[in-house]
């Protein structure tokens, strides 16, 4: 709950400053800003950040199914994003497969964590779905 009101502050601190990112090194700090209306795109991911916090602080069963569905888009989101910047590249295949099962990997240990959260959500009555 703490990382989804810490990520609700960092959209809203978001979209009144205008930063969208950032990265520092060696060389110096780079910022980059949101143009034009930009920053409101901040603004519903502050909604959903909260609505999510908020699904958790009250433990209600559509959290935990909607949970499901967060982490099997970013997996998916994930895999695409391997496979649309690795296409053009030599021996892309090779880099997209291991990409891949390395992101499944991931997948597979935060559903299991997942899972085991189901208790929080519902009673022991409840059945499975």
């Amino acid at each position: 709950m703490a990382l989804l009101i810490f990520a609700v502050v960092l959209s809203v601190v978001s979209a009144i400053t205008g930063i969208q990112s950032f990265r520092a090194d060696q060389s110096g700090t780079v910022i980059w800003y949101w143009h034009g209306y930009g920053r409101f795109y901040a603004l519903p991911y502050a909604v959903a950040f909260g609505v999510a916090f908020y699904g958790v602080y009250r433990r209600h069963p559509i959290t935990w199914r909607l949970g499901w569905v967060v982490l099997c888009l970013s997996c998916a989101q994930g895999v695409f994003t391997v496979w649309s910047s690795t296409r053009s590249q030599p021996d892309a295949g090779v880099i997209f497969v291991l990409s891949a099962f390395a992101g499944l990997a991931v997948a597979l240990f935060w559903g299991n964590w997942w899972r085991r959260q189901r208790l929080y959500f519902f009673s022991e009555n409840d059945k499975p779905i």
